[in-house]
């Protein structure tokens, strides 16, 4: 209608016009959007009292995902709007399709004026969506790590993981792909999906959540958010999943070793594996590197692998899926790993559960639909005595 016309404009003028000639300040589109939630979406103060004076619903929902103008308002960082809203009425606790309140959308937005309104009018720190997400959960994988030491100071539970992880779990681990290097944005929340981006604030980041409490060797019991070809689950490729992983496991996927380094100093377990036996080790050797979609470095991963190796890793030991870490070096082509590995004393020849040796590997194998070869670490595997 006009008025949803004005209000996508933010013209408080036309607005008043249009209601004082009769415009229904309740009307919807079919998709639900009302005329206030488009008002609230675009923040015009001036537009959103207006149509609440003429009777707008503040309660009404879309359809797509039962979100309110109060949501919008929020997800906008619309303060003034959004008190608007909530003295015409508008429930502060009501939550979307799926469990999101205003004060989650707040904080996925990392606007902390927002947030401490919402919880000064009664907004529960520790609240979770329907799937398990909290307000620091939310700031902490969108990167707004000033806002994420805000709620730790204010009561959030460091240790809340409802969602499958905690907030330590990603600010240890780097995520990244294809993806996030290529296609993500240098500032704003995007920035963020390959993990906390600025080096400095990752490091203080993880400090302030072991102040506050985080446990260090908490396990990562669910799914944790990737993007590119890991997108479907973050498979570790030589079998298994991240499932039961260590914030110390998560760093050592990527040879991060500042952040191994200062967990270890917090009290890490440098030993412990995942569910499916997946040892620090193994990850340091390259398990969970996906071809052409990582940056970390063959000699960063080298470094972390020596380091779990003097922390008491067994260099020879094999996984759920029969993976060592010369199996895991043979899928990405590390030459400098493989002969540290077969030079420490690996099992050359060793068999996965699939039988295939390293050098097997290494020679080509299919996988999802793909072909993975090593032409350079299968030579040097076979002038060693690899054998398929």
């Amino acid at each position: 209608t006009p008025l949803m016309l004005a209000a996508l404009n933010g013209s408080a003028r036309m607005v008043d016009l249009l209601l004082e000639a009769g415009a229904n300040a309740g009307a919807a589109q079919p998709s639900g959007e009302t005329v206030l939630m488009t008002a609230a979406r675009t923040g015009n103060l001036a537009v959103v009292r207006a149509l609440l004076r003429a009777g707008a619903d503040p309660a009404a929902t879309e359809a797509a995902r039962g979100q309110t103008a109060l949501m919008w308002a929020a997800a906008e960082r619309h303060l003034d709007a959004a008190r608007a809203l909530v003295e015409g009425g508008a429930d502060f606790r009501a939550r979307s399709n799926d469990g999101f309140t205003a004060l989650l959308f707040a904080s996925r937005m990392g606007d902390r004026d927002l947030v401490e309104y919402f919880l000064g009018l009664g907004g529960d720190v520790n609240e979770g969506s329907a799937d398990g997400t909290t307000p620091l959960m939310a700031a902490t994988v969108r990167g707004h790590v000033d806002l994420a030491e805000w709620l730790l100071d204010h009561g959030a539970d460091p240790n809340k993981a409802d969602i499958g992880y905690a907030a330590l779990h990603w600010a240890s681990g780097t995520f990244d792909t294809m993806s996030t290097r290529e296609y993500t944005p240098e500032e704003g929340e995007w920035s963020a999906l390959a993990g906390i981006p600025v080096r400095d604030v990752k490091l203080r980041f993880i400090k302030s959540l072991l102040a506050h409490g985080a446990e260090v060797n908490a396990r990562v019991t669910g799914r944790m958010p990737r993007f590119g070809y890991s997108l479907g689950g973050g498979s570790i490729i030589g079998g298994g999943s991240y499932v039961g992983a260590t914030p110390f496991f998560l760093a050592s996927t990527v040879g991060d070793m500042g952040v191994m380094r200062l967990l270890l100093a917090h009290g890490a377990d440098p030993l412990l594996a995942t569910a499916d036996r997946t040892t620090p080790l193994l990850a340091t050797a390259g398990i969970s590197i996906v071809e052409a979609e990582t940056s970390t470095t063959e000699d960063r991963l080298l470094e972390a692998l020596r380091l779990t190796m003097a922390l008491g890793n067994d260099i020879r030991a094999a996984n759920n899926a029969g993976t060592t870490a010369l199996h895991a070096t043979a899928y990405v082509g590390f030459n400098a790993i493989a002969q540290f590995l077969v030079d420490a004393g690996v099992e050359l020849n060793a068999r996965n559960a699939k039988e295939e040796t390293p050098y097997k590997i290494a020679s080509g194998i299919p996988m999802s639909g793909m072909f993975y070869s090593q032409p350079k670490t299968a030579a040097l595997l076979k002038s060693l005595g690899g054998v398929e």
